[in-house]
């Protein structure tokens, strides 16, 4: 009985390898891993409101990419690959001297390291890194402030809302140490995130706070704040 060609090995390592192309095919054209992809400016709108950025995304959002692209894209175009890591190379190298990292940098994947968003947009004036204009827009509405030194509005309404949230950070850990503080005696960040980010109208300020919405600091975010601010009391 001869074989069927599906239980042929060499056809069927044949269809895998042809799939594969396929796949690499559809992501070196989608949309999303072009420069300039759809909906780059509400992205950055986005990615600038957080507190902290990987090296990786930051490289990415530079170069006009979306933050999830990978480098390098097989089937993409090599320069632009090369300028990305370029970028990562030169982020990287500013780790630790003007760059400050958020926690630990990794021992290999460096370009996992988280920084702060308003380090680099420091660090980029200082520089004077080329910015993709929606990225240039975004920043400027998020961090800049005018030349009469009165912060912008989002930006104080961003602060405020965070020192809201370190507060009541403080009093759950004092009134509830039983749920928030482990027995090591080190605060618990993620039960406290979680439960933040569940109940924002315990810490939001009554007059920035909407019943309707989620949480304005995602757990992520609340995460990354509340273990800045407790490793600064030693907690």
């Amino acid at each position: 009985m001869s074989d069927r060609p599906h239980n042929d090995p060499q056809a069927a390592f044949a269809e895998l390898q042809q799939q594969l192309k396929q796949q690499r095919e559809r992501t070196a054209t989608s949309p999303k891993h072009q420069p300039n992809p759809p909906r780059f400016a509400t992205l950055c709108t986005e990615y600038v409101a957080r507190d902290t950025w990987t090296i990786s995304e930051a490289a990415l959002l530079l170069h006009a990419c979306h933050p999830e692209r990978p480098v390098p894209l097989s089937g993409g175009p090599p320069e632009l690959d090369k300028a990305i890591r370029a970028t990562q190379q030169f982020l990287i190298s500013c780790l630790g001297v003007s760059l400050p990292a958020i926690g630990p940098i990794p021992r290999l994947l460096k370009a996992n390291a988280r920084i702060s968003v308003a380090d680099l947009y420091s660090l980029m004036k200082q520089k004077s890194l080329t910015v993709p204009e929606p990225l240039a827009k975004a920043f400027a509405a998020q961090l800049d402030t005018p030349v009469n030194d009165t912060p912008h509005g989002n930006a104080t309404r961003n602060e405020t809302i965070r020192e809201a949230a370190r507060n009541m950070a403080d009093h759950f850990v004092a009134s509830q140490a039983a749920k928030f503080v482990k027995s090591t005696g080190v605060v618990d960040r993620k039960a406290l995130a979680t439960h933040m980010e569940a109940y924002p109208g315990s810490w939001v300020p009554e007059s920035m706070f909407d019943p309707e919405a989620e949480s304005p600091l995602s757990f992520r975010t609340l995460r990354e704040l509340l273990g800045r601010h407790f490793r600064e009391q030693g907690k």
